[in-house]
C-alpha cells in the first residue's frame, strides 16, 4: 500500500507541474493580446482624430494650394503706444495649412524694441495670414517687420507686414480695439511645433 500510495503522489505532483508550467506559459500570451489589442484601439482614435482634423482643414489646404503658399488663420492682437520712442506688442495662435497638405498650429509673439512706434492703440480678433512659405516649418523662426491698426467705434482692422529668411507675410486682424497706431522694426519669433501638426496630403 506504501509504495502504491508513494507511486500515485509522485503522478500527481508531476501532473501539476505541468499543468503550473502550462499556466505559466499561457499568461504571456495573455499579456501580449492585451498589449495588441490596446495599441489597435489608440491607433484607431490617432485615425478618427486625424479625419476630423483633415476633413475641418480641407478648405485652408485649397486655399493654400490657390494662393501657392502656407496661410493662416486664428486669433491675435497688438497694443502699443509712443513717440517715435515706445513700446509695441503682439502676438496669435492660428492654424496654419500649406500647398503639400500639412496642417499645424503656430504660435507667434513678439513687438518693438523701444522704438519705431507712432500713436496709441491695441486691438485683438480674428486673424488670417497669407505667405509665399512652401511649407508651414518655414514660418517658424524669427521675423523683422512692422504694421498700422485703427479704430472706428470700436471696431478695429490692423495689417502687419513681417520677413524672414524663409517666408514674407502679410497678417489681418479684424476685431475690437480702441485707438491707432503705426509700428516699424517690430521683431517677431513664431513656433509651428512638429507634435501639434500632421500632413493630410495634397488635395487633387
Amino acid at each position: 500500500m506504501s509504495i502504491g500510495f508513494r507511486s500515485l503522489s509522485r503522478n500527481y505532483l508531476l501532473a501539476l507541474g505541468h499543468r503550473t508550467a502550462s499556466l505559466g506559459s499561457f499568461r504571456p500570451a495573455i499579456s501580449r493580446r492585451g498589449n495588441s489589442s490596446g495599441g489597435s484601439i489608440l491607433n484607431g482614435i490617432r485615425n478618427i482624430i486625424k479625419t476630423v482634423v483633415c476633413t475641418a482643414t480641407a478648405p485652408l489646404v485649397q486655399m493654400a494650394q490657390t494662393g501657392g503658399g502656407a496661410i493662416g488663420i486664428g486669433l491675435g492682437g497688438s497694443a502699443g503706444a509712443g513717440v517715435m520712442f515706445g513700446v509695441s506688442i503682439q502676438g496669435g495662435v492660428q492654424v496654419v495649412a500649406d500647398p503639400r497638405g500639412n496642417i499645424g498650429i503656430a504660435f507667434t509673439g513678439g513687438g518693438n524694441p523701444g522704438y519705431g512706434v507712432l500713436g496709441v492703440g491695441g486691438n485683438v480678433g480674428v486673424q488670417f495670414t497669407r505667405s509665399n512659405a512652401g511649407s508651414i516649418s518655414d514660418l517658424g523662426g524669427q521675423s523683422f517687420g512692422g504694421g498700422v491698426s485703427g479704430s472706428v467705434s470700436g471696431v478695429a482692422i490692423s495689417v502687419d507686414v513681417s520677413g524672414s529668411r524663409t517666408a514674407q507675410s502679410v497678417t489681418t486682424t479684424t476685431g475690437v480695439g480702441v485707438g491707432g497706431k503705426g509700428t516699424g522694426l517690430a521683431v517677431t519669433g513664431t513656433a509651428v511645433p512638429g507634435l501639434l501638426s500632421t500632413n493630410c496630403g495634397a488635395n487633387p
